[in-house]
């Protein structure tokens, strides 16, 4: 097992670098890289995605797992930025990096052992309704407003 403690700013892309650095030297299984999307994704669906999202309340905390306090934003605003889109959460905005046409990561979100996934549903009208957000086992739902 492996417990990364950081005090300082930075301290979350600290702990992934350290987590990836002993998991190569003990030869732990698993890869903790993220292969991006290769597929282009359109300006269009990037603006779909934009606006803001609110956490949807009376969700389960044996669903949530770790994000439920780990990940703990009640809203965040998904902008489009020159590089595709970024997710604004408790005033810290981070890139999102697609992974697939409708679902993104955030490569230097900590939660352990993983990476935080950010997928975009949309209904039968073709619009988005809500987002959810993975990680670490956990799962939480945004619905947009």
């Amino acid at each position: 097992g492996l417990v990364v403690v950081t005090n300082g700013a930075g301290g979350d892309v600290l702990g992934d670098e350290i987590r990836n650095a002993v998991s190569d030297a003990c030869a732990w299984s698993g890869d903790w890289s993220v292969r991006l999307c290769t597929v282009p994704v359109t300006r269009r669906i990037l603006d779909a995605y934009a606006g803001r999202y609110r956490r949807r309340e009376g969700q389960a905390p044996e669903v949530a797992g770790f994000l439920d306090t780990g990940f703990s934003a009640e809203s965040l605003e998904v902008v489009r930025s020159l590089d595709g889109l970024q997710v604004v959460a408790r005033g810290r905005q981070r890139q999102l990096a697609p992974v697939a046409p409708n679902s993104f990561v955030m490569p230097d979100g900590y939660v352990p052992a993983d990476v935080l996934r950010f997928t975009f549903d949309c209904g039968a009208d073709g619009r988005v309704h809500h987002m959810k957000v993975e990680g670490a086992g956990g799962l939480l739902l945004f619905d947009k407003v």
